[in-house]
């Protein structure tokens, strides 16, 4: 039987899941990725229901928006806080990625509302990361999904990656994620569990094959 503590991270874990998922996620989805068996999964949704406000429609659930989640004002130097490291992550991002380019679309427009400057700025980096010269590779930001999902959730997960000679299997915590500042690409920090013990040490994103929750 599961103990208390681990309802409740389970719940958290759920409630970010539907928040970095907008458009909702169907109940399989949403097993699947909390690593459970569907009908748990449908006591946890329903849990979570009574905390804060979810919608499901066409076989999606999802948490419902209001005011409260909206942006505030923004003041320009926060604004160019965000285009600084938006255009950062857009010029090194070394495969297109149409939905992350969608997304900062979106802020630009909100933008566009207190300075059109900046979200026209926004759009240029939203049309980098879209470029037609970027190579084309979906299950690199799949894997960086899965990797978010476990680094925010700190749970432990079995990462698969080749290491240029041959494909190594680690159980290990998501440390950190950030942008590689010698080359194109994206780094993953990860903590190895290995006897209790912790070794540290970093990823290239491009070599990582498969991330999967480890069993407990």
């Amino acid at each position: 039987m599961k103990s208390a503590g681990n309802k409740s991270e389970r719940l958290n874990q759920l409630e970010l899941l539907l928040l970095s998922h907008p458009e909702g996620l169907r109940r399989a989805e949403i097993a699947r990725r909390l690593g459970v068996h569907r009908a748990t999964a449908g006591r946890y949704i329903d849990e979570l229901s009574a905390r804060i406000p979810l919608w499901e429609q066409d076989f999606r659930v999802g948490i419902k928006s209001s005011q409260s989640t909206r942006l505030g004002h923004i003041g320009l130097l926060e604004g160019l806080s965000f285009y600084l490291g938006l255009r950062y992550f857009a010029e090194n991002s070394i495969y297109r990625f149409p939905e992350g380019a969608a997304a900062i679309r979106k802020l630009s427009s909100f933008v566009k509302t207190f300075s059109p400057a900046l979200g026209k700025q926004l759009d240029t980096a939203s049309d980098c990361l879209d470029a037609e010269n970027k190579k084309v590779n979906p299950a690199y930001w799949e894997q960086l999904e899965r990797i978010g999902e476990a680094w925010l959730s700190s749970r432990p997960v079995q990462v698969d990656f080749f290491n240029g000679q041959k494909t190594l299997s680690v159980n290990c915590l998501i440390r950190d994620i950030r942008m590689n500042s010698e080359v194109p690409g994206i780094l993953v920090g990860i903590s190895l569990l290995n006897d209790g013990t912790e070794s540290e040490r970093e990823l290239d994103l491009s070599g990582i094959i498969s991330v999967e929750y480890s069993v407990k």
